[in-house]
């Protein structure tokens, strides 16, 4: 069974009809909608990454600061794709200001113990792993310099929590349009079909 992790937006989503000339209009216009990778470096990114496995982590408990501890009796391996389910996207709706301004965020200390572990991707249904456009930005470089990318906006991570095994299958396929900081991406989940 494959889950589909991916925000697609249709062209009469309001995102797009508030496109004025403004940093945001510059920022979407750069391949920063729906869910998408953030590459300030513009590396190419491995092949072989397309097929990775997910791990899913429950976030919702911590709030909108989530600290160490949500890294506590995970087994999370080089190469993984960590997903965070903070449950934001089902809160707020994608594009609004509360959903671009007040997502919940990554500790510093969790980053760091990501990117220790040697994972490929982060993940996380929100609007990235910091607050704020300077740690927004900050973190995305951070990840991209030690080989891992972030990846915003997922859906579908409250079905997902409730039939995904600790570490499932995930593909991930992506287009490098040259010079963009923000490359769209589908993520899929493959899990088992529970008719089986």
């Amino acid at each position: 069974m494959l889950m589909d992790l991916t925000l697609s937006l249709s062209r009469d989503n309001p995102v797009f009809r508030t496109l004025p000339p403004s940093h945001e209009a510059r920022v979407m216009a750069a391949g920063h909608v729906g869910t998408h990778l953030d590459t300030l470096l513009h590396r190419p990114i491995p092949l072989e990454w397309m097929d990775r496995t997910g791990v899913l982590l429950d976030a919702r408990p911590f709030g909108a600061d989530i600290g160490p501890q949500v890294l506590a009796d995970v087994d999370i391996a080089a190469g993984d794709f960590v997903l965070f389910h903070t449950g934001h996207i089902g809160r707020q709706a994608y594009g609004t200001d509360a959903y671009l301004h007040d997502t919940p965020q990554l500790a510093w200390s969790v980053v760091e113990a990501l990117i220790d572990r040697k994972v490929s991707f982060i993940g996380i249904d929100g609007a990235g792993l910091r607050r704020g456009g300077k740690e927004h930005a900050k973190v995305d470089r951070f990840c991209e310099e030690r080989g891992a990318y972030v990846i915003e906006n997922l859906t579908n991570l409250d079905a997902l929590q409730e039939t995904a095994p600790a570490r499932f299958p995930v593909r991930v396929a992506w287009i490098a349009h040259g010079g963009m900081t923000g490359i769209p991406v589908k993520v899929v989940a493959v899990l088992s079909d529970p008719a089986a």
